[in-house]
């Protein structure tokens, strides 16, 4: 059995805030299996501030990290892994863009389908109103 923790280092890497919470929660995660961490578009100072390891960066794969992410969701279907998708800490927002909200949501119940377990650490959410609060709602 190999379980697999997916987690995005994509935020605002000027406040320290995220960096700590990310860095705690990659320490977390790190004993539930190995870590897959998208860290293509953080400094490098930011991947080093939360503890990437070379062998945990997505860089070192050789295709992308949503790609990796559902293949071994499906895999995990057969094999019986646990996968985990760590979502990035720090506030989620409502109201910037209907159509990628309407993708993301329907991402995280279609893995959560294939028995993905879905992990938010440290976010704090809003405001949100109309479709975005029932996108909540469901990713909850």
């Amino acid at each position: 059995m190999s379980n697999k923790v997916f987690f995005s280092a994509t935020t605002q890497y000027e406040n320290l805030g995220d960096g700590i919470i990310g860095r705690e929660l990659i320490n977390l995660m790190r004993p539930k299996g190995h870590l897959i961490i998208d860290d293509r578009h953080a400094p490098k100072w930011y991947s080093d501030l939360i503890g990437v390891k070379s062998t945990e960066s997505v860089i070192s794969l050789k295709s992308g990290f949503k790609r990796q992410l559902i293949w071994n969701s499906l895999k995990s279907v057969f094999t019986k892994d646990c996968i985990y998708w760590a979502l990035k800490p720090g506030h989620h927002y409502g109201g910037h863009n209907l159509p990628r909200e309407i993708v993301y949501t329907g991402l995280l119940v279609f893995l959560r389908i294939l028995g993905v377990k879905i992990v938010r650490y440290g976010a704090s959410v809003g405001p949100y109103y109309g479709f975005y609060l029932v996108s909540e709602k469901i990713k909850a």
